[in-house]
């Protein structure tokens, strides 16, 4: 279906020496932007910064968010595949898949604006809170302490968190799925996981791709499952030795447990009516 899928975060990649002067001068205006903004303690950074009400991680994350909300031409083609954390593209062909954590009212205006679809993955905070925390212990800088689950509890609760607050981003998507059904389809993982044949097939339709009766009768639905299934992926071998771009950080840090109510072996009782 799509030749791409790459981050939306990922900037524009400068081809002359004029290009880079001038990248090099938009990204110094961004950064004197960040160093005025508000700061609190990161997960998997010293700090992160609030920024048009949601905190992000300064390098990682806002830079690319600042240059997508002023450069970024979305295409009626483009598919948008959104959900809480766990290049310029204009040299990549249609059509192209787009996946981000960005909160729905920092998109760039030409995405909100366009007919292209957003699909938007919603999970248990209590699973996202332990699904973060154990990911977070497996990138963070080597000079940075481990993150304790106490620590990062609070600071979920508080809402603190990249991309976050996760309530807000959620509520953000769901809000604007109400209001705009026909661009933006609101999934919650523990449908996909108990119904994934249903959900798929859902998405195929509402991203303007759905499946002929000849591709479900000879099995490409359940073959598309197979090959998006958890341990499947989790056992490629690009996931498991291959690394990511970001600090080097192995691929396999991405896939851990997949479950539905892990979260259970992790938190307290209190814990678990907080965040719920």
């Amino acid at each position: 279906m799509a030749k791409a899928l790459i981050t939306a975060e990922k900037c524009f990649v400068p081809k002359t020496k004029e290009e880079e002067d001038e990248t090099e001068r938009v990204y110094n205006s961004y950064r004197d932007i960040i160093s005025t903004l508000p700061r609190t303690k990161g997960w998997a950074t010293q700090h992160l910064c609030q920024y048009q009400g949601f905190w992000f991680q300064p390098l990682v994350g806002l830079e690319g968010i600042m240059w997508m909300q002023q450069h970024f031409t979305s295409r009626p083609t483009d598919i948008y595949l959104v959900s809480s954390p766990k290049s310029d593209p204009e040299i990549l062909p249609s059509p192209r898949i787009f996946a981000t954590h960005m909160p729905f009212t920092s998109l760039p205006d030409s995405i909100k604006d366009s007919s292209c679809p957003i699909v938007y993955i919603s999970r248990n905070p209590k699973d996202v809170l332990v699904s973060s925390w154990q990911f977070v212990n497996k990138v963070k800088p080597k000079d940075l302490p481990p993150l304790l689950l106490e620590e990062a509890f609070e600071m979920f609760s508080e809402a603190i968190s990249p991309y976050g607050s996760f309530w807000d981003q959620v509520l953000g998507y769901w809000k604007a799925s109400l209001e705009l059904p026909e661009k933006i389809h609101f999934l919650k993982y523990e449908d996909i996981k108990k119904e994934p044949l249903l959900n798929i097939k859902r998405v195929a339709g509402f991203v303007g791709r759905p499946f002929c009766l000849q591709e479900e009768e000879n099995g490409t639905v359940q073959e598309i499952l197979k090959l998006c299934n958890f341990d499947n992926m989790k056992n490629l071998e690009v996931n498991k030795n291959g690394l990511y771009r970001v600090r080097k950080t192995k691929n396999d840090a991405f896939f851990r447990e997949g479950k539905v109510g892990d979260w259970k072996n992790y938190l307290t009782n209190e814990m678990a009516e907080r965040t719920s």
